[in-house]
């Protein structure tokens, strides 16, 4: 009689104790999936510029933190040669669906030589963004003078770059250099000015400089 009574106690014991476990092991598993179930939402793109900033990214702030945006970043170093002196220039490589959109350019301290988080320029490479007068990279300089009649164009040899401008802002539009067809450019000084019909009538917009 007293086995089996020891035997159904221990019984009872067997099953509570089992049943706790299962219980535990549920509440774990509701718990883990409770968490998996709560995905980190994406920033969603703004595929706009202005004179101070490209989506996320603005001038003299420090460089965003892209975990949370569908952008992909990487870094880069070309060695560049101005005027005899040469250096390091660093640039942040923005993609975005698989493409590359944007440049990032950090500042760089002189006195530490040393390229800080924050950014310095921003260079368009893409169509994706556009102004409040929708120009961007792929404008056409027609277009371009439409929107911004107060333009000036030139040359400089300092960056061998052409570039259009408006003198309402600080936002320089680059240009193909093989669309010039105009005289050949013997510079007097840093900066050469030119007129529109020193281009293809079909040229456009190949890059955007934010600084």
């Amino acid at each position: 009689m007293k086995n089996l009574i020891v035997l159904s106690i221990l019984s009872f014991l067997f099953f509570a104790c089992k049943e706790n476990t299962a219980k535990t092991a549920t509440n774990q598993q509701a718990t883990q999936e409770k968490k998996e179930s709560i995905p980190i939402p994406k920033k969603e793109i703004k595929p706009s510029f202005d004179t101070e900033s490209v989506d996320v990214f603005v001038l003299n702030a420090k460089i965003p933190d892209l975990g949370t945006t569908e952008y992909k970043s990487e870094k880069t170093t070309t060695q560049k040669e101005i005027e005899g002196m040469t250096y390091d220039e660093v640039f942040y490589h923005i993609s975005y669906d698989n493409r590359l959109v944007l440049k990032v350019k950090p500042y760089y301290n002189t006195e530490t030589q040393i390229h800080e988080n924050k950014v310095n320029e921003l260079w368009i490479v893409d169509s994706l963004y556009r102004n409040d007068k929708n120009v961007g990279v792929g404008t056409k300089l027609e277009d371009f003078t439409t929107q911004y009649p107060d333009y000036k164009i030139w040359f400089t040899y300092v960056s061998d770059r052409y570039i259009i401008q408006s003198e309402q802002n600080n936002i320089q539009y680059i240009l193909n250099p093989n669309d010039y067809t105009g005289e050949e450019i013997i510079p007097k000084s840093e900066i050469t000015s030119l007129k529109i019909s020193d281009f293809k009538a079909d040229s456009k917009i190949e890059s955007v400089r934010i600084y």
